[in-house]
């Protein structure tokens, strides 16, 4: 049974006529008619009688207009579901997040959000690992996920608005004896050590980094300590340090997440450029998850948030 033929059949009912209905529907009368005829033969009973040109609805057809009339409004009541004022979004949004996003961006863009949709109870959760994060999100442990690597191709998580991508670039202190220099060469970084983070593991390999054979990288205990710290610039300008020094050493990182940090004043970006480096900023959720109002709203106002 078509929702439109019962709608048809409230307005045939309601106007008396079958020309009138077709009218005010913007259907042809022959359509309205057939509409008519597909109703009656699904409930097997004539629902009106015409004499001359007048239409009366029988008594099984009074009976069933309440049913009709009723369904009808909750069609129309249903199609009002995602349509909501945004003062009547409720619930609650479990949002994880990947660790370095956790910045002063994404902070302003949870306070426009719980501004805007006072009556959503958010929790959110910062993840340092991006797997471990996809695996929350698998689980159902978190509802939506906001993370910063290669693009995930799975069919199981699927990605909300466009992947943006991000640049990656190397850092240094800015007294470091490179920084502020134009075109730069691999021997010119060759001289210097790299502090390793996970974006210089085995899952970024397309980088086009050869010359990093002859650098010297950093132990990973002591790379935690000089980035988490961002003393790369704490050396004395009176020093003349050896340029294996932590004090010159250059780290690879998202420029999105340097420039939302404390960080950003005290690092600059060398002149280099990255290349193949293939990370991305998503927004992921589960395929057979059910979209509710806090994750439409959420997704609503993406936008860009590090724009």
């Amino acid at each position: 049974m078509e929702i439109r033929n019962l709608i048809t059949f409230t307005k045939v009912a309601e106007t008396q006529s079958l020309s009138k209905a077709a009218k005010v529907l913007g259907y042809a009368q022959s359509t309205v008619t057939m509409q008519m005829q597909q109703l009656e033969q699904e409930l097997g009973t004539q629902l009106y009688e015409r004499v001359g040109k007048q239409i009366r609805i029988t008594q099984t057809g009074q009976e069933f207009l309440s049913y009709a009339a009723a369904i009808v409004r909750m069609s129309e009541d249903a199609l009002l579901v995602g349509k909501q004022d945004t003062s009547t979004v409720s619930g609650s949004l479990r949002l994880g997040i990947f660790s370095p996003l956790a910045g002063p961006r994404i902070s302003a863009q949870i306070a426009q959000y719980l501004q805007k949709y006072p009556q959503v109870n958010l929790h959110t959760e910062t993840i340092p690992d991006p797997e471990q994060l996809l695996s929350r999100l698998r689980h159902n442990e978190v509802d939506l996920a906001l993370t910063l690597d290669t693009r995930y191709t799975g069919e199981d998580l699927i990605h909300a608005g466009e992947d943006q991508p991000v640049l990656l670039c190397l850092y240094v202190s800015k007294e470091h004896p490179l920084a502020g220099r134009h075109g730069l060469a691999p021997e010119d970084l060759s001289l210097y050590p790299l502090i390793r983070t996970g974006y210089f593991e085995s899952g970024h390999e397309s980088f086009d980094f050869t010359f990093f054979r002859q650098v010297n990288i950093f132990d990973p205990g002591l790379a935690l300590y000089v980035a988490a710290n961002a003393s790369l610039g704490a050396q004395n300008s009176a020093e003349t340090p050896d340029s294996r020094s932590p004090m010159n050493a250059m780290i690879l990182v998202p420029e999105l997440i340097v420039r939302q940090h404390s960080a950003a004043d005290v690092l600059v970006p060398l002149d280099y450029k990255v290349s193949g480096t293939g990370i991305f900023l998503q927004t992921l959720y589960h395929r057979n998850k059910w979209l509710s109002g806090p994750m439409k709203a959420w997704l609503s106002d993406l936008n860009k948030p590090f724009a």
